[in-house]
């Protein structure tokens, strides 16, 4: 089944679905309804400047795409950093990786069986602040998003 996602194009306000693209994918087109440039990207999509966009220097359409993703993101950093308090990064600081150089062997044969490192299980206290501080936040749109978009 094609996931599909309802989108808007920002110049006209048309609404219409696409097919979900992949996870960080960059598409740039036409609004087929008013014919100006967007770009869809992380499931929004962006107005950019067909002039620009069109006839512009491979500089000058390098750095307006570039200007309008920045935006894009700055916006949505500036929402995850609105949602943390100091009792949601509490264990933040926890967190090391084990092996940054980490690359997986593709040769390998995956598992067939779980196996569950007891050092790793979540700790009672982990479950309690995901009960106190995440759960209740859940039906939060802003919250959600600010996470998981």
């Amino acid at each position: 089944m094609l996931s599909m996602v309802e989108v808007k194009c920002p110049h006209c306000n048309v609404r219409g679905q696409i097919m979900l693209p992949p996870l960080g994918a960059i598409i740039v087109g036409p609004c087929p309804n008013c014919d100006e440039l967007v770009v869809v990207f992380c499931g929004r999509v962006l107005p950019l400047n067909k002039e620009t966009m069109v006839n512009g220097s491979s500089t000058e359409k390098h750095e307006h795409l570039k200007s309008v993703l920045v935006d894009f993101m700055d916006d949505r950093i500036r929402k995850v950093v609105d949602q943390l308090t100091p009792e949601v990064t509490e264990g933040l600081h926890d967190y090391t990786p084990e092996n940054d150089d980490y690359t997986p062997n593709m040769d390998e044969q995956p598992a067939t069986t779980a196996i569950i490192d007891e050092s790793k299980a979540i700790s009672d206290n982990e479950l309690d602040k995901f009960l106190r501080f995440d759960l209740p936040r859940i039906d939060n749109k802003d919250y959600f998003r600010a996470v998981f978009e």
